[in-house]
């Protein structure tokens, strides 16, 4: 399989995830600061360059590697919408939850669980600031875990002391980071899976 037929297929197997519009706005806040777009103000915005982009053939059909795909990404940011475009609310939210989904797949890896990660920060926003989301991302990855156990850890549905613990280690690492200590971040932890219970 070459390349190309590589990741236009992983670009078209990506689930989308329906993010809230909270949501999708937190995650193109993360995409800002992971380098992958830079001028989208909000998911609204985010959507109608998507939507425009179409319009004009720019799309990420063509793609052959991820860097490819960072590079439509930034063709999409950096356009302009022209003041008779009206797209609908809906419309705009579709395509921004496309492209949110795609791109942290192809930034961050989709055999990392990131898509999991999407569904875990959709249905529990109180808890995910943007901070925490990068922090949580990053952390994860620097450590090899699967991002789907930071929501299994919550929900009480690791199956292993050693997954509970080394997840756990690497939500403290970012909690650090964000300039929380140890202990406060393992009460948060611990009122948020009480939360959910």
């Amino acid at each position: 399989m070459s390349p190309t037929t590589a990741i236009n297929l992983a670009v078209k197997v990506i689930q989308v995830v329906n993010l809230a519009i909270d949501v999708a706005d937190k995650f193109v806040d993360v995409l800002k600061k992971a380098g992958v777009i830079e001028n989208t103000r909000n998911s609204d915005e985010l959507g109608a360059k998507v939507l425009r982009g179409r319009e004009i053939n720019i799309t990420p059909k063509d793609v052959e590697t991820p860097s490819d795909y960072l590079n439509y990404a930034r063709q999409i940011d950096s356009l302009e919408i022209p003041q008779d475009k009206n797209y609908s609310p809906e419309q705009k939210r579709v395509a921004a939850n496309e492209f949110i989904s795609e791109a942290v797949n192809v930034k961050f890896g989709k055999d990392s669980g990131v898509n999991n990660f999407l569904q875990e920060v959709n249905s529990h926003p109180n808890y995910y600031t943007t901070d925490r989301i990068e922090k949580y991302i990053e952390s994860a990855r620097q450590n090899n875990l699967n991002m789907e156990n930071i929501g299994r850890y919550f929900d009480n549905k690791l199956d292993s002391l050693q997954d509970i613990r080394r997840t756990e280690s690497v939500m403290t690492d970012a909690e650090k980071s964000l300039g929380v200590n140890e202990n406060e971040a393992k009460a948060a932890f611990d009122a948020e899976r009480i939360r959910r219970e």
